[in-house]
């Protein structure tokens, strides 16, 4: 009996997550978690692709069609349970919350380096800045312990870590 409700309870689980790749229309679909053009790696004849030279659109292949979509009419994708955001410039930033902010990161790789570059935005639908002292001061003008709290943290450390570490202590 047992070993019946576990089953019962992981199918249960299973029919709740979320499909592996699709397309968020606009910043509302992405905070619902609400995919056009939905799918799992696994399934057979599914696609959803950058334009060969020509970023402006995406090709998006299903089973039974093939057509482009704008890039335009896209603010972002999930891409094998990855949620990134397209700009207007073609870049795609992998998004996550953070408090009151939206953190956007980007790998960033050379011949002899690897990193990860860190933005930011205070919605969804504004254009992520750099994530440094001076933007996170201009988005917190209003805010003197935020600015008091960020003028405290050593230099040396990750913004990102400052982040984590105040809107988790802060209410």
């Amino acid at each position: 009996m047992d070993a019946l409700c576990l089953h019962l309870l992981l199918l249960s689980w299973m029919s709740f997550t979320y499909p592996e790749n699709g397309i968020y229309l606009t910043s509302t679909d992405y905070q619902k978690h609400h995919l056009s053009y939905a799918y799992d790696s696994h399934q057979n004849g599914y696609s959803i692709r950058q334009g060969f030279l020509n970023a402006s659109f995406y090709r998006i292949q299903t089973p039974d069609t093939t057509f482009n979509l704008p890039a335009s009419q896209i603010w972002g994708l999930r891409q094998q349970g990855k949620d990134l955001r397209l700009l207007a410039t073609g870049d795609s930033y992998e998004v996550s919350a953070l408090g009151p902010l939206w953190l956007y990161s980007s790998q960033m790789t050379g011949n002899s380096y690897a990193f990860t570059q860190f933005y930011f935005s205070t919605s969804l639908d504004t254009q992520p800045v750099d994530l440094n002292r001076n933007q996170l001061k201009k988005a917190f003008t209003s805010s003197s312990d935020f600015i008091k709290a960020l003028e405290k943290w050593p230099r040396r450390k990750s913004l990102v870590l400052f982040l984590k570490t105040y809107f988790q202590n802060t209410p």
